[in-house]
Formats: C-alpha cells, sequence, structure tokens
C-alpha cells in the first residue's frame, strides 16, 4: 500500500520505497509489541522477566554465530572480488560478478527455506531421542537440497545465457558472463550437500563444527583465493593443463618453471606452444616484505 503511495503519488522515487519499507516494519513491530503486552494474548511479556540468562543465552548465541558468519561474509566477499576485478577486469567484470552474486542468491534463498524449515522437525526429534527419525529428516532434506542444485547447475551449464539476459541484454556483458558463469557456479552441484550438513548440525546443537562449516568455503578457502597469485597453464595439443600458486616462496623458487618442465616430463608439453595467464594477487602497494626476502628474489633472479 505504501509503495504506490511514496513512489507514484508523491513521487519519491527510491526514497519513498525505502520510507514505506521503513514505516510499515514499525508498525509491524509496534502491534506485535502492544499485543503481547496486552490483555489478550496467553503468554504475556513483562518487563520484570526479561532478564538474560547466561546458560541460556550463550548456547543460543554460539548456534546463531554460524549463520551470521554466512550472511555477513556475503558483503566481504563482494567487496574482495570487486576490488580485484576492477583492477584486472573492469566495470564489465564488476558488472558481470553482479549478475553471478544474483544468480547465486537466487539460489541460496530455496536452500536457506528448505534447511531452516528442517531445523525444528530435526531439533525436536533429536531432543526426543529418535534417531531414526533425525536420520530419515536429514535424508529427506539432504536429497532435496540436492535435486534443487542439481537442476540449477544443469541450467547454468546448458543454458546460462538465459539467467544473464534478466539481469542485461548488453552483448559484451552477456558474453564474458556465459563465460564466467561456467566456472562461478562449476561446483554449485555439491552446495546443496554443504548447506544441509551445516544446517542440521545447528539443529543438533553442534555449534563448533557448523562455524567451521561455514568458515571452510568462504573465509578460509575463497577469500584467500582471490587474492594469491595463481598461474595457469594451457596445452591444447596435448590437451593438459598446470595450476600452481606463486606466493613470494614459489616465486623465489621459480614454481612457474618448475610448473612447466613437469608438464614437459608428464605430457610431452612443448613449451613454445604453452599457453600462460597470471591471475589476480595483492599487489605492491598493499604487501610489505622484511629485507631477508628481497635479499632471497635478488639471488634468485641475480639483481645486484
Amino acid at each position: 500500500v505504501l509503495d504506490p503511495v511514496f513512489i507514484c503519488l508523491f513521487d519519491m522515487g527510491v526514497q519513498g520505497a525505502a520510507l514505506a519499507t521503513i514505516i510499515s516494519q514499525a508498525v509491524s513491530a509496534v502491534w506485535v509489541l502492544v499485543f503481547l503486552t496486552g490483555k489478550k494474548t496467553i503468554l504475556r511479556i513483562r518487563l520484570s522477566r526479561l532478564r538474560l540468562n547466561p546458560k541460556i543465552i550463550g548456547p543460543v548465541l554460539a548456534l546463531g554465530v554460524s549463520p551470521f558468519i554466512m550472511q555477513s561474509t556475503e558483503s566481504l566477499l563482494s567487496i574482495c572480488f570487486n576490488t580485484q576485478l576492477q583492477r584486472f577486469g573492469g566495470d564489465l567484470a564488476v558488472g558481470a560478478m553482479a549478475i553471478l552474486t544474483s544468480v547465486m542468491q537466487f539460489g541460496m534463498l530455496p536452500l536457506m527455506g528448505l534447511t531452516q524449515g528442517a531445523q525444528p522437525i530435526i531439533s525436536y526429534n533429536f531432543g526426543a531421542r529418535t534417531a531414526d527419525r533425525v536420520k530419515k529428516a536429514f535424508q529427506l532434506l539432504l536429497v532435496c537440497c540436492m535435486i534443487f542444485t542439481f537442476v540449477l547447475w544443469a541450467g547454468c551449464m546448458l543454458v546460462p545465457k538465459a539467467f544473464i539476459l534478466i539481469f542485461s541484454s548488453d552483448s559484451a556483458l552477456t558474453e564474458i558472463s556465459v563465460w564466467a558463469m561456467r566456472i562461478y557456479m562449476g561446483t554449485f552441484l555439491f552446495f546443496g550437500a554443504q548447506i544441509a550438513c551445516q544446517q542440521t548440525f545447528i539443529a543438533l546443537g553442534q555449534a563448533a563444527v557448523s562455524l567451521f562449516l561455514a568458515l571452510l568455503r568462504k573465509v578460509i578457502l575463497l577469500i584467500p583465493l582471490i587474492f594469491i597469485l595463481p598461474l595457469f597453464f594451457s596445452d591444447p595439443e596435448n590437451k593438459a593443463v598446470g595450476l600452481s600458486h606463486s606466493g613470494w616462496r614459489g616465486t623465489v623458487g621459480k614454481i612457474g618453471k618448475v610448473t612447466v618442465e613437469k608438464m614437459a616430463e608428464e605430457f610431452g608439453t612443448d613449451p613454445s606452444q604453452l599457453y600462460a595467464a597470471i591471475g589476480p594477487s595483492i599487489c605492491q602497494e598493499c604487501y610489505e616484505v622484511s629485507e631477508d626476502v628481497i635479499e632471497q628474489f635478488k639471488e634468485a633472479f641475480d639483481e645486484k
């Protein structure tokens, strides 16, 4: 009701939509508080009872850390991706990343609905010590999540352009997004299992395991991989690829040369026919090293 009033009638645009959202949320909150403190409810909120019990609030906060990290790290992940993409790919790469992120969120929301809907069922049966029903509930949740991720993964692999055109019809952006879609969503097939297990651990009260799973994909693996210096090698003649991480130790050890020599040994790769690419890394302005590291570079590359 408020959106068309503020947007169309008062011609406030996006500000009107934001104001409508704030007002509606505030009115809803006030209504709920009035109801819960009134005489018509069986369970009434009383200020005298609103005391934090560490024994109760502690486990609640511990279990809430995992989903909090999953949601909060999305912003951190976007910052890391956009920073590197802007530096190495420009506005077109950033635009493609925005589309890919939107598709990922499209996949995430149903999965969150499925897993959060299953949590009360699993928790109840776990508390009732009915292990068979816990197993059946988890198995059903896992199957549903895997079916959904398989369908979306198959769509992204087979017809990525159909998803891209939902967000943009620009030919250049569509071209790079189609190429990137198959890479970005390449392992989404297994994401259903990861989130099903993580949310089940929350339902079982296993806060530490759930927290580890929440940190593993984004914080431990994905964000560091955005900033390291990967070297990609492609040998189309022998259908072989090579990938190595060239951090400062790898660079001093000439890991690129070692990788090419290993490919020649294993696949018969001719270095003159090899395609090579250098991935993104932290720039020299953001990474300080000590004098001993500088000396190792001078020795490795004969710099006087």
